[in-house]
C-alpha cells in the first residue's frame, strides 16, 4: 500500500539549538508545556541529536502532548498507531487522533482522515469523500508552504507524488521533498534519496540516493537504513 512507505514514521524534530536548548524542551516538557511534550517526543525517536534514543518516552511524550490538545501529536502519534512497530497497531485509534487533529486545524491531520477513506480504514471506502479532504487539506498545505516547517513540507511532497488534492507532479514532489531533507528531516532525506534511485521527479543518480540515504540513516530513520542494507 502507498501509505505505509510514504508515512511509516513522521519525520523526527530537529533542533539547531545547543545542549542548553535541548534542556530547556526537557524541563518545559516536565512543566507540561504541550510544544515542548511534542518537541521532546521527536527527539526520542531519533539518534544523533544529544538525546538518548527511547521509544517508550517518546511516545508517552506525544501522547501527553496529544492529550493536552496538540493537533501535531495528535496525527503523529496516529501515524505510528497505525504503521509503527513501537506501539501496539491500532487504526480505531490512529483514526480517532487524525480526526482530533483535523478538528484543531491541521491539515496533516485532514490528509491523514482522507487517507482512511480513500483507503477503507475504519471507515467505509469513500472517494468522494477523501478527494474532498484531500484537496481542502491541499489548500492549506500550500498556505503554509512559505513557513518551511519540514512536515508540511513532507506531506505537501507526498500530495504531489501520489496526486492527493491536486495533479500528480513528481517535479514539485521532490522540490519540495529536497526542502524539507536539506533542513535535516530524515524522512524526507529517504524520500529524496528514493527519488534518486528511481528516478521519480529528477534525473537517476545512484551517487546521490546513497548520500541522502545515508543522511537519513545516521538519525535512525528505519526505510534508509533498510535502503543502505538492500544497496
Amino acid at each position: 500500500m502507498k501509505i505505509k512507505s510514504t508515512f511509516v514514521l513522521a519525520a523526527a524534530f530537529v533542533l539547531s539549538a545547543c545542549t542548553d536548548g535541548i534542556s530547556g524542551i526537557i524541563e518545559k516538557a516536565e512543566q507540561g508545556d504541550p510544544l515542548a511534550q511534542l518537541e521532546y517526543g521527536r527527539l526520542l525517536k531519533t539518534t544523533g541529536n544529544g538525546v538518548e534514543q527511547d521509544w517508550q518516552e517518546a511516545v508517552e511524550m506525544l501522547q501527553k502532548s496529544a492529550d493536552n490538545g496538540n493537533c501535531d501529536a495528535q496525527w503523529e502519534l496516529g501515524l505510528m498507531y497505525e504503521f509503527s512497530d513501537k506501539v501496539v497497531p491500532d487504526e480505531a485509534k490512529a483514526l480517532d487522533l487524525y480526526r482530533r487533529s483535523a478538528d484543531g486545524g491541521s491539515p496533516i491531520g485532514l490528509y491523514m482522515v482522507a487517507h482512511c477513506y480513500q483507503h477503507g480504514i475504519v471507515v467505509e471506502e469513500n472517494h468522494a469523500v477523501s478527494d474532498s479532504l484531500y484537496s481542502k487539506s491541499f489548500s492549506e498545505l500550500v498556505k503554509l508552504a512559505p513557513e518551511e516547517d519540514i512536515y508540511v513540507l513532507n506531506f505537501l511532497g507526498s500530495a504531489y507524488y501520489w496526486g492527493d488534492g491536486v495533479e500528480v507532479d513528481r517535479e514539485k514532489a521532490f522540490h519540495y521533498y529536497m526542502i524539507s531533507a536539506e533542513k535535516g528531516n530524515p524522512e524526507t532525506q529517504y524520500k529524496i534519496g528514493s527519488c534518486y534511485e528511481t528516478g521519480q521527479g529528477t534525473a537517476k543518480d545512484m551517487s546521490a540516493a546513497v548520500l541522502w540515504y545515508r543522511k537519513s540513516a545516521e538519525q535512525g530513520y528505519p526505510d534508509a537504513l533498510a535502503a543502505l542494507d538492500r544497496l
